[in-house]
C-alpha cells in the first residue's frame, strides 16, 4: 500500500500534514443484532431557562481492560506543496462559557456544539449558551432545561439537523439512569423545546448509560452510549448500547416509539452518524476496539422506523492502515501539569451521500521529525457501500512538538474534509484550531 500525503491549511497560519493509506475490508460476515421496542411520552415543553445546576462530578469511564499506550505509528515527511484550501476566522462569539458559569468542574469539560447559518448553541458540563449572530443569551442551567432539576447530569451533546430544520440535544442523567433528549419546536433554538426523558430499558433501573452521543438521518434520531452496571455508575462495563427513536414523532412533539439493544459487550463507544444529506434512510454507527494493537473498524447499520420494523446489522469489520494506541497526556506552557488527552475511543461521525462515513478520534503517534509520542488526531473515511466496503482515507493529524486533541471532522459542500481540534505544546497555550483538506481517494494532492 502506497502512502498518500494530504497538505492542509490551518487557522493561525499553522501548516501540518495528513498521511494516509487505503485499507481493506475484514473477512467477517454481517450479523443481525437483536432489538427491543418501547414508547416514551413527551415529558414536557420548556423555554430556554435559568435554573440551578448539579454539584457532583462523574469520573472518566473507560473500557475494563484500560487503554495502555502501544507502539505509535510513525508519520511520513511533511509535504511542502501550497495548501489547496484555506480557513478564514469568523466573528468571535463572546462571552464564552467560563468556569464561573459551571457548578460542575469536570475536566476536560464535556461539551456539545451545534450551528446553523444564524445560531450557535454550546453546552458545557451543566450550562448552555446560545448566540444569535454575535449576540449571546444568558448562560442557562442544563438540569432545568432538560426538566431534570436537582439531578446529576453530564455529557451534553447538541446538533442542528438541516433536513428537518430542527435542533436536537441530549444529556446523560446519572440520577435517572438514562438520557434526556430535547427537540426544538421551530428552527429557533432560543424558543421552545420538547423534552423526552428516557430511562435505559436494557438494564434494571437504567444502570449507567455513559457518554451518550446523538446522530440523525431522515427517519430516526439515534443514541449511542456505554453501559456500566450500578445506578450512579458504581459498577463495571457491560457493553455499548444503542437507542433509535422515531424522528417524525419527536419533531411533532408527540409520544415517540423507539427501539433499543441490550448492552453489547463486543463494542465500546458506538457513535451514531449525523447525516449531512437528505433522503438518508440508513443510520450508521462506527466504533473500534479499546486495544492499542487492534486495527479493526466496526460499523453497524439501522434500517427502518420505530413503530414499524427496525433491523440493526453489524457489518463486516474493516481493517485500518495501522493500530490506534492511546494518546499521551499533552504538555502546556508554564507548568509540569499535563492536559488529559482522553483515550482512543471514537469521537465524531458524519455521513454524506456519494462520500460515505467520515470519523475522528485521538491517538498516540510520533510525528515526522519527532522522537516522542504525541497526542494526534486520526481522520478516517469509508465509502457508503455495505456489500463492497472500503476505507477511502486513513490519515493522521500530527506535527513535531505539538499535541492535537479531541478532533471532530465534517464535510463541506465541495466534499472537502474540515477538522476542528485542540492544539497545545510546551510553547503553545491550549487553543482551538481547524484544518481543511481536499478528499482525494486515489492520488496525492497537487
Amino acid at each position: 500500500m502506497q502512502p498518500r500525503t494530504l497538505t492542509i491549511a490551518l487557522g493561525a497560519a499553522l501548516v501540518t500534514t495528513l498521511v494516509g493509506v487505503r485499507a481493506e475490508a475484514g473477512t467477517a460476515s454481517a450479523q443481525t443484532i437483536a432489538m427491543h421496542g418501547a414508547t416514551a411520552t413527551r415529558a414536557g415543553v420548556v423555554d430556554v431557562p435559568a435554573g440551578s445546576g448539579g454539584l457532583e462530578q462523574l469520573p472518566f469511564r473507560t473500557y475494563a481492560t484500560g487503554s495502555a499506550a502501544g507502539t505509535p505509528a510513525p508519520t511520513t515527511a511533511q509535504d511542502t506543496r501550497s495548501p489547496l484550501l484555506s480557513i478564514a476566522l469568523g466573528a468571535q462569539r463572546t462571552p464564552a462559557l467560563a468556569d464561573s458559569d459551571n457548578s460542575v468542574g469536570l475536566t476536560p469539560p464535556d461539551m456539545g456544539l451545534g450551528a446553523d447559518s444564524t445560531h450557535v448553541v454550546q453546552m458545557v458540563n451543566v450550562v448552555g449558551r446560545i448566540w444569535t449572530g454575535t449576540s449571546a443569551s444568558a448562560a442557562f442551567q442544563l438540569d432545568a432545561f432538560f426538566l431534570a432539576s436537582g439531578h446529576f447530569v453530564s455529557d451534553p451533546w447538541v446538533l442542528f439537523d438541516q433536513e428537518s430544520g430542527r435542533w436536537f440535544a441530549g444529556i446523560f442523567d446519572v440520577s435517572l439512569g438514562g438520557e434526556e433528549i430535547a427537540v426544538s419546536r421551530t428552527g429557533d433554538p432560543t424558543g421552545t423545546w420538547a423534552v423526552y426523558v428516557i430511562q435505559y430499558p436494557g438494564v434494571s433501573g437504567g444502570g449507567c448509560p455513559d457518554q451518550g452521543k446523538g446522530g440523525v438521518d431522515s427517519n430516526v434520531v439515534a443514541l449511542g452510549f456505554n453501559e456500566y452496571s450500578g445506578n450512579g455508575c458504581s459498577g463495571g462495563f457491560l457493553g455499548a448500547g444503542i437507542e433509535i427513536f422515531n424522528k417524525a414523532q419527536m419533531v411533532a412533539g408527540t409520544s415517540v416509539n423507539f427501539v433499543y439493544t441490550n448492552p453489547l459487550p463486543q463494542y465500546f463507544s458506538l457513535v451514531p452518524a449525523q447525516a449531512l444529506s437528505s433522503g438518508q434512510t440508513t443510520e450508521f454507527f462506527a466504533g473500534h476496539d479499546m486495544n492499542s494493537t487492534s486495527q479493526a473498524l466496526h460499523r453497524v447499520t439501522s434500517v427502518g422506523v420505530p413503530g414499524g420494523t427496525v433491523t440493526l446489522t453489524a457489518l463486516a469489520d474493516l481493517t485500518l492502515a495501522h493500530p490506534y494506541p492511546a494518546p499521551p497526556k499533552a504538555k502546556q506552557p508554564g507548568t509540569a501539569n499535563k492536559l488529559r488527552s482522553g483515550d482512543q475511543r471514537m469521537q465524531h461521525v458524519v455521513w454524506k451521500a456519494g462520500v460515505g462515513l467520515l470519523m475522528t478520534w485521538g491517538e498516540g503517534c510520533t510525528p515526522a521529525g519527532d522522537t516522542k509520542v504525541r497526542a494526534c488526531g486520526r481522520v478516517v473515511a469509508t465509502n457508503d457501500g455495505v456489500t463492497s466496503p472500503a476505507v477511502t482515507m486513513d490519515a493522521e493529524l500530527a506535527k513535531k512538538g505539538r499535541h492535537y486533541v479531541y478532533p471532530a471532522a465534517t464535510l463541506n459542500s465541495a466534499n472537502d474534509v474540515v477538522v476542528a481540534f485542540g492544539v497545545t505544546s510546551g510553547k503553545i497555550f491550549p487553543q482551538l484550531d481547524a484544518a481543511a483538506a481536499a478528499l482525494e481517494l486515489d492520488q496525492p494532492l497537487r
